[in-house]
Formats: structure tokens, sequence, C-alpha cells
């Protein structure tokens, strides 16, 4: 398994483009992490997929932030 850190400067989607042609390319799995958000990428995903997979991350995040800055009130 491939792994593979953002650079500061690309955008998720750059960065998950490039994960997923590493992936393709070594026809490995490749774990990426985007702002604190661990994925992993295959070579059978679009782009579309893995987009729509991280913004479903993201909110979960979001989601759990909110209960717990709830509970702390």
């Amino acid at each position: 398994m491939i792994v593979l850190d953002s650079v500061v400067g690309h955008t998720v989607e750059q960065t998950i483009a490039r994960a997923r042609e590493m992936a393709v390319q070594k026809q490995q799995s490749v774990l990426v992490e985007i702002n604190d958000i661990m994925m992993l990428v295959d070579n059978d995903l679009t782009q579309e997929q893995l987009m729509e997979q991280y913004i479903q991350k993201l909110f979960f995040r979001y989601e759990i932030t909110n209960i717990k800055q709830a509970r702390q009130r």
C-alpha cells in the first residue's frame, strides 16, 4: 500500500486525482490524508466516486464535531 500526504496548495480534487493516478499506475491501493481525513483510493473508483466519498467523510467529521461541542455545553 502506498501512503500519500496532501501537498499545500493543491486542491482536494487535485490530490484525489494524483492518488488515483498512482493507484492505477502501481496497481495498488493508495492511502491519502486530506485535511485530517484518511481515504483509501483504489484504481476501480472514479474521480466522482472519490470526491463523493470525501464529502461524505467531511460531513461526518462536521457532525461529530457538533455533537462533541453540544455535549460540552
